[in-house]
């Protein structure tokens, strides 16, 4: 009688073994496949807001390269104005005429 109760009790302990092991490999399996499946979605959501940012920074890329064009027109426009302006103060003799007090008098 004892020594069925031992065979039972130890089959009963090598049956728990395997299949807690059994178990064990597949849940890891099945763990890791979740645990890839997380980093994947994470990496994607990572990415979509990379190109968000992206996508901002070239909204404001192309907003300031507009208004740099504007910029530049205008300060084209100015010295145009100011050459004038020197221009009609020479001939009024409001100002005197640099290029002539270089040469000298005339």
């Amino acid at each position: 009688m004892n020594e069925e109760v031992l065979i039972t009790g130890f089959v009963g302990t090598i049956t728990t073994i395997i299949g807690s092991f059994t178990s064990w490999i597949f849940a890891r399996k099945k763990y890791n496949a979740e645990v890839d499946s997380t980093k994947i979605d994470n990496l994607s959501k990572i990415i979509d807001v990379q190109n968000e940012q992206i996508r901002n920074l070239q909204d404001r890329l192309d907003a300031s390269l507009e208004r740099n064009k504007q910029l530049e027109k205008e300060l084209i426009d100015v010295r145009t104005r100011v050459s004038n302006l020197m221009i009609l103060l020479i001939e009024h003799h409001i100002i005197p005429d640099e290029k002539e007090d270089a040469e000298g008098p005339a």
